[in-house]
């Protein structure tokens, strides 16, 4: 356990042993030392089934987490879930620009590039110069019925498609077809 967790453990239980002889102090004041010991128990108790509910409920609505000021076991916990939501936020960050950069990179290939997920077989991206390689789908796309497509191409019916470049696109052959 590295040495800021352990020393935050040991400051929580040092509090509690404080609150109990404090309670048991009192409780001889009184003359029920069992009775004050128990009320400080069940209030300590109380406390840190308030701070693990208080937990549980920023975890459950996915709240940004703040960072915890204090010195002991909670606010070391709230040390480190704000730790790993920075550390996923920035991996997030990092994974969003790398594909922006390859998304780049695909846009400016003169060449097609289709994306096509590997699960479902559905068509994720292309590139523009992949428009002129898919023309006689892209109206069935735009329409998602591939009953529709141009006879000249040879895609299954029925494949699923989930994105699509510009639903106004009309298919060059078509519009060939029909002037001739």
């Amino acid at each position: 356990m590295p040495r800021h967790i352990r020393s935050a453990w040991l400051k929580t239980l040092a509090t509690l042993a404080a609150l109990l002889l404090a309670a048991g102090l009192l409780g001889l004041a009184v003359g029920h030392v069992w009775m004050c010991i128990a009320l400080a128990s069940i209030g300590a108790l109380a406390w840190h089934y308030w701070r693990l509910r208080r937990v549980l409920r920023g975890l459950t609505a996915r709240h940004r987490w703040d960072m915890g000021d204090g010195t002991g076991v909670w606010n070391e916990l709230d040390r480190l879930l704000y730790r790993n939501q920075w550390e996923m936020r920035t991996r997030k960050r990092r994974l969003l620009d790398m594909l922006r950069s390859y998304r780049a990179a695909a846009a400016a290939l003169p060449d097609a590039v289709v994306v096509v997920d590997r699960n479902s077989q559905r068509v994720q991206w292309f590139n523009e110069a992949a428009t002129s390689l898919l023309a006689c789908i892209i109206q069935a796309i735009s329409a998602r019925r591939w009953s529709n497509a141009c006879s000249r191409c040879h895609w299954p019916t029925g494949w699923p498609v989930a994105a699509m470049p510009n639903p106004s696109w009309t298919c060059p052959r078509r519009s060939i077809l029909r002037s001739a």
